[in-house]
């Protein structure tokens, strides 16, 4: 590998001929969440954000999601997201895992897949973890038809992921 430029929070390499980018380097990836109930045609609980690098001025409906954090598992980490950015205090027997994937064929960066329904659970103020990043973000449920067209890739694969291999059907 040749590291072309490297940043703390991104480094562009070359291998073989091939350029990609290693996003946070040595991060061990992220997770994308599937919050659901079956109690409700507006059955998902969507993201609202303001992605900046995407031109938006308003929050754009995607996935809630979160960084890895060091000496964290995947698992650990939907648990702390489903309450920083969603107020559900979930424990990790909650969650269905739904695999990984990678954000894009130029992107080492590996995001795992999780879902839980959280019917009739108790929603608390979500308290977010205080970064730029979340300033005016929140949470509301969505059909399943608004989630599958929203701007967020993994909304789409975490609804198949659950229809396909838990069978659960929130369409």
């Amino acid at each position: 590998d040749i590291i072309l430029h490297s940043t703390p929070f991104l480094s562009i390499i070359q291998r073989d001929g091939w350029y990609y980018f290693a996003q946070v380097p040595g991060s061990a990836g992220g997770v994308s969440l599937l919050l659901y109930r079956l109690d409700s045609t507006k059955s998902i609980l969507g993201r609202y954000e303001i992605c900046p690098a995407h031109g938006d001025i308003v929050p754009a409906l995607t996935a809630i999601a979160g960084g890895i954090e060091e000496g964290d598992t995947p698992l650990q980490t939907a648990v702390k997201e489903s309450y920083e950015e969603a107020g559900y205090k979930l424990d990790p027997y909650d969650f269905i895992d739904l695999g990984r994937c990678n954000l894009s064929t130029n992107q080492d960066t590996i995001i795992y897949l999780f879902a839980a329904d959280v019917t009739g659970k108790k929603r608390y103020d979500a308290p977010g973890d205080g970064t730029m990043g979340e300033v005016g973000a929140y949470c509301d449920w969505v059909t399943p038809t608004q989630a599958i067209r929203s701007k967020s890739a993994f909304m789409s694969a975490l609804i198949l992921r659950l229809y396909t291999d838990a069978d659960i059907n929130i369409i």
